[in-house]
Formats: C-alpha cells, sequence, structure tokens
C-alpha cells in the first residue's frame, strides 16, 4: 500500500506523513502562541523555507534538468525537492528568530517534538506498508498495440526498466509523459514501458496520433484493457511508476507525478 483514498482524492502515503507533520507543527504553534507570541511566525517562515529551500537544493543539485526551461524551476507544485535544501533554510530561519528576534529554544523544542514524533510514526507506518518488491517475471500477459499477447518481461530486454501505469484522461499522466520521455533519452539502456490500463486500443492510438512524436526506440506503449496489473499490483490510481533492476526486480514504486531525477535515481 503506497497511497491512501480521500474520497475523489488519491494521496501518495508519504505526501500524507509530510502534510500531517506541518499540521502538527502549526498546532502545537498555535497551542504555545500565547506562551511565546512570536512561534507563529516562526513555523510560517520554517514551512515556507522548507518549500523554497528543498526545491532550491534539487536545482542545484540537478542543474541540467532546468537548463531549457528554468522557469520550470519555479513550479513548486512539481516533484523535485531535496532534504538537504529544506533543512539548510529551515536551519537559517530558525537561527535568525532565536538571535535576532529573541525565540525562547524551549517553546521552539516544543513545538517540534509532536511534529518530529508525527513524522517518526509516519515513517514507520509508510515503510511497513510497503508491499513485497515485486518481479516482471511473474505479471500478467499485457498487448501491443496490434493486438498481440505479450509480456513485459519479454519487453525489458533484460535491462533496468521503468512501467509506468497510465491513462489517457489522466491529467498528471499526461503531464508526467515529457519526464518520462527524457528520462528515455538520459538512459537509453534501459526501457521504458508504458502500460496503457483500462482503454481500448483506439483510444491509445488517438492519443499517440497526437502526442508521439519523436519518441526514443526504448519506450514502448503496451494495452492492459482490464487493468489486471493495477490489481495484481495494488494500485490504486494513475499515474503509478514502478522501477526495475536488470534482473526483473522492483527497486522503487511511486505514485503521481515524479522528477526526471526520481525517475533516474533508483537505476
Amino acid at each position: 500500500m503506497d497511497s491512501v483514498s480521500l474520497g475523489p482524492l488519491v494521496l501518495p502515503l508519504d505526501r500524507l506523513v509530510l502534510l500531517l507533520t506541518a499540521a502538527a507543527l502549526l498546532l502545537a504553534a498555535q497551542l504555545l502562541q500565547r506562551r511565546e507570541p512570536g512561534i507563529n511566525g516562526w513555523v510560517t517562515g520554517v514551512l515556507i523555507a522548507a518549500v523554497l529551500g528543498g526545491r532550491l537544493g534539487h536545482v542545484i543539485q540537478y542543474p541540467a534538468l532546468y537548463a531549457d526551461a528554468p522557469w520550470q524551476a519555479l513550479y513548486i507544485w512539481q516533484d523535485g525537492y531535496t532534504l538537504w535544501g529544506a533543512v539548510v533554510a529551515m536551519g537559517l530561519i530558525t537561527a535568525g528568530f532565536v538571535l535576532f528576534r529573541g525565540l525562547a529554544l524551549r517553546w521552539l523544542s516544543a513545538a517540534v517534538a509532536p511534529a518530529l514524533v508525527v513524522a517518526l510514526v509516519g515513517w514507520v507506518v509508510v515503510h511497513n506498508l510497503q508491499p513485497e518488491p515485486l518481479e516482471l517475471a511473474e505479471a500478467e500477459t499485457v498487448f501491443t498495440l496490434e493486438g498481440e499477447a505479450t509480456s513485459l518481461q519479454a519487453e525489458s530486454a533484460g535491462q533496468a526498466s521503468g512501467v509506468f501505469l497510465w491513462a489517457s484522461w489522466c491529467g498528471v499522466c499526461r503531464q508526467m509523459m515529457p519526464d518520462l520521455i527524457d528520462a528515455a533519452r538520459e538512459q537509453p539502456e534501459s526501457q521504458w514501458l508504458l502500460v496503457n490500463v483500462g482503454e481500448q486500443p483506439e483510444e491509445v492510438h488517438a492519443y499517440l496520433a497526437e502526442h508521439e512524436n519523436d519518441w526514443p526506440s526504448n519506450v514502448t506503449v503496451v494495452l492492459d484493457p482490464k487493468q489486471q496489473l493495477m490489481r495484481d499490483w495494488r494500485a490504486y490510481g494513475v499515474p503509478t511508476t514502478l522501477l526495475f533492476d536488470a534482473e526483473g526486480v522492483q527497486v522503487d514504486r511511486f505514485m503521481g507525478r515524479r522528477s526526471v531525477s526520481r525517475l533516474l535515481g533508483s537505476f
């Protein structure tokens, strides 16, 4: 299990833990506001710093990803953050509040403590709920665009592979497609298998006719019209991405949009 359903919203567990941690910090600061009037300002500052610092750290670590379109570094709603960047930025903001605004360390610690507990408990829960690593050899039969039966193991050709479960109606899937193509170009020795789930061949052909232009040869589109992979792999929504090593053993999985660096980092 790597996500939870909240009505129509499907949220990855790691994102949920981050939201709950931030909520715990905000609630603790609100309760301590009467004792330490400046603590709400500190919490607002460190949360903003975490987002901006984490994003800046990612841009510094992967500058090539933003060379052609540097303005995309400002797309903070997309994946692409580093823990070290967030920690450094939060540390600087905290030092400023302690040194120049007289924020008492004891109240700061009192606000941080419950957030740390939520983060640690959440990490343990997410870790224990992760499914056992999958193997490509055990995947159900899929179909080529011509309707011929094939397997993901055969299509992977004994190379490290990324399997992307998607649908043409899924907006996030369409947004992530260029990232996948970029990842395929960055690693031509890998295979990228775009598994369309639940749609008919004519729908997929119509989408590809509009979007498939200069895709590299290591990108293959296959069909899973009955969504059997979704059920077998306990994927609760699209897009879901699974990364496999050259032996066909899963090394990473995640739901939702992820950056090129995340796609390449597990190989």
